[in-house]
């Protein structure tokens, strides 16, 4: 509630801080008797500050003219898109020292014992679709 008042005042950036805690659950909406979305109004206030009244940061820019610069071009380059892990799995695999490939079978969804009723599903799927498909109630009374 504190926030409500800074944000009364046009104190964006206490509204900011004060707001960081907040989980956005609306238990506050429901008892305000003037009816102020609280937690609308810290997430604007967050925004607020974060487009006009926040501080540049050194480090950012220093990094995004490294990046613009090319010194990470050599790191980029020995990355295979087209890798089965895809694009974050070539990238952390060799960071994480993680070596040899995996097959999709190594990373089951469900356990073995699931097999017999997963096939009855999957045999059973186009007879349930071609009934969801009919007006008639499925049901019999």
């Amino acid at each position: 509630m504190d926030y409500v008042q800074a944000a009364k005042r046009g104190d964006i950036a206490t509204v900011m801080d004060l707001s960081f805690d907040c989980v956005v659950c609306g238990l506050c909406m429901l008892r305000c008797p003037a009816e102020i979305t609280q937690p609308l109004v810290g997430i604007l206030a967050k925004r607020l500050y974060g487009r006009y009244l926040r501080k540049d940061s050194p480090e950012l820019a220093e990094r995004v003219k490294a990046v613009e610069d090319g010194a990470y071009d050599a790191e980029y380059a020995g990355i295979d898109v087209d890798e089965p892990q895809g694009f974050v799995g070539s990238l952390l695999r060799p960071r994480l020292g993680i070596t040899g490939t995996r097959n999709r079978e190594d990373f089951k969804m469900y356990p073995d014992y699931m097999e017999e009723s997963l096939r009855k599903v999957a045999q059973t799927r186009p007879k349930r679709l071609e009934l969801a498909k009919k007006s008639d109630p499925v049901y019999r009374r």
